[in-house]
């Protein structure tokens, strides 16, 4: 009986000690780099490329936006990943939308600064009863602490389109400008708001200099002259 009993005992220890190993390996905090050179929570470096693939697919307004979702193939708890999903699929998709921000919400104690303050951003982006002008905000402390994320600038450019305030969206691009000189997509994001803003000459310059680095740049082609 007692051989019997300090068997249980040792295999109980066993199992207790794999458990541990495996709650530390879930623990410890694994991060890779975006695009921006900002920290991401993932093992997977396949994930952090599907990122990066979905950053090119919003600011070249390409139809391959889709790709965000290999990312959460490939890591299924980066928050980044699936807080960038449900924002893809919050108008096409509400209950897998719904299902990513859930995924995306129970991450958020492993998540970096950087995915949180992403998080805090979209998902009120996405709510229901949001106050645009609250959206706004979000996305301005946001870009304050990580002003190389041109996504993030992005959604807060649109959204300020949508709101008819071409003067903050502005105000974001000359908030950022001087962490993303040279940068592709910058200059057409800043001569979008100017153009709207009247301001012709200024609109065509930063235009121009955002052509000769991407052609590709769908707002620099809006505000070149022919």
């Amino acid at each position: 009986m007692r051989n019997c009993c300090m068997l249980i005992d040792r295999k109980l220890r066993r199992i207790v000690f794999h458990l541990l190993i495996e709650w530390h390996g879930k623990m410890e905090k694994v991060v890779k780099l975006d695009n921006w050179g900002y920290e991401v929570t993932t093992s997977s470096q396949a994930c952090i490329s599907a990122i990066n693939a979905y950053y090119h697919q919003v600011l070249s307004y390409g139809r391959e936006k889709h790709v965000i979702l290999e990312a959460v193939a490939h890591d299924k708890d980066c928050t980044l990943a699936n807080i960038l999903a449900s924002h893809f699929l919050h108008s096409s998709d509400p209950s897998k939308a719904s299902f990513f921000l859930d995924s995306a919400k129970s991450n958020l104690e492993q998540a970096t600064l950087y995915e949180r303050l992403v998080f805090d951003a979209v998902s009120y982006l996405i709510s229901k009863d949001r106050d645009d002008d609250v959206a706004y905000e979000l996305h301005a402390k946001l870009l304050k602490e990580f002003p190389r994320d041109l996504v993030s600038l992005k959604r807060a450019q649109v959204l300020c389109f949508i709101t008819g305030r071409p003067d903050l969206s502005l105000s974001l691009v000359h908030q950022v400008l001087p962490q993303n000189k040279g940068e592709s997509f910058i200059y057409g994001m800043l001569s979008f708001p100017s153009l709207e803003l009247g301001r012709m000459k200024e609109a065509e310059e930063a235009a121009k200099r955002g052509f000769e680095i991407n052609k590709q740049d769908s707002w620099a082609h809006h505000a070149v002259d022919p």
